[in-house]
């Protein structure tokens, strides 16, 4: 089975994309989120493991966007297919961060890329934080089952070559 790294910083929309690809069989592992002073919730949810879904024979695997998760990023970096780079409009700056770590294992040269930038409704993306990655990059609301399934038959298309 074909698999696919959806990573991205915290609230970049990583969990409503996997979810979306199918409700039905979406497999999560968000908990509330706590603020680590007063142990009291702060009103979201944060991703604590990997997100699973299933689409056309390929897995895609969300990833918390937390660095001190990056211990889970490696055990998946070891093995994939294609990997979307989830990024909200106003912090594209992060998206380099993400291609450094994953390039550094073997699967990513050979692998499909794509950066997905998210919540671009809110603000007009800078994209001069793409530059020199050579990695192409198209908009995507998560919250719309509909744009989520067209990234998701892009990448299946893709991998099937």
């Amino acid at each position: 089975m074909r698999r696919v790294i959806v990573c991205g910083d915290y609230s970049s929309g990583k969990t409503t994309f996997v979810r979306n690809i199918n409700p039905e069989t979406f497999c999560g592992t968000d908990v509330d989120e706590v603020e680590p002073e007063t142990l009291r919730k702060v009103g979201k949810e944060t991703t604590v493991g990997v997100e699973v879904n299933f689409f056309r024979g390929t897995t895609f695997l969300g990833m918390p966007g937390q660095e001190r998760f990056s211990f889970i990023w490696e055990i998946f970096a070891r093995r994939f297919d294609a990997i979307l780079f989830l990024q909200r409009a106003e912090n594209l700056k992060s998206v380099p961060r993400f291609v450094d770590f994953f390039s550094k294992f073997e699967p990513f040269e050979s692998s499909f890329k794509l950066i997905l930038i998210t919540h671009a409704d809110l603000r007009e993306p800078d994209l001069s934080h793409l530059e020199g990655l050579r990695i192409p990059h198209i908009t995507v609301d998560p919250r719309r089952r509909e744009s989520v399934l067209k990234v998701a038959e892009t990448v299946v298309r893709e991998l099937e070559g």
